[in-house]
């Protein structure tokens, strides 16, 4: 039941919606996931979230725990001015395109859940990325 549920959002609807489909040819490190993305700019995003841990771990968490920026992240206008930096570079790692992105098959790490549901990345991500503990 597992692989018809995988099948239905990983191939029909896109399909039924009319995304064109693209498949990774190479094992997904972080620097195939961002040349892809670039290149292909996808609209819908399906992945497992080993795939947007990556990003986020490689792009997002290093640049935001440093000391200096948790302490920029504290001062209330500059905080929206990063925090919009922040959203525009994460927008352009996945490609700068997408409507939608698509997780599932496993849990989160618990480092990148925390980072996807606290106040933080609720400012960062808007409307562009649905977060749901199920």
């Amino acid at each position: 039941m597992a692989h018809m549920y995988g099948l239905a959002f990983e191939f029909l609807y896109e399909f039924a919606v009319g995304c064109h489909i693209f498949f990774l040819t190479r094992m997904p490190s972080p620097k195939i996931i961002f040349q892809a993305f670039t290149e292909v700019k996808p609209n819908l995003i399906v992945a497992v979230p080993l795939i947007i841990e990556k990003i986020i771990k490689k792009g997002v968490l290093p640049k935001l725990e440093t000391p200096a920026m948790k302490l920029l992240l504290k001062v209330p206008i500059i905080n929206d001015k990063i925090k919009a930096t922040v959203r525009e570079q994460m927008i352009q790692a996945f490609g700068g395109n997408f409507a939608e992105i698509i997780v599932g098959g496993a849990a989160f790490n618990q480092e990148v859940e925390q980072f996807l549901t606290s106040p933080v990345s609720q400012k960062i991500i808007r409307n562009n990325m649905a977060y749901a503990h199920i």
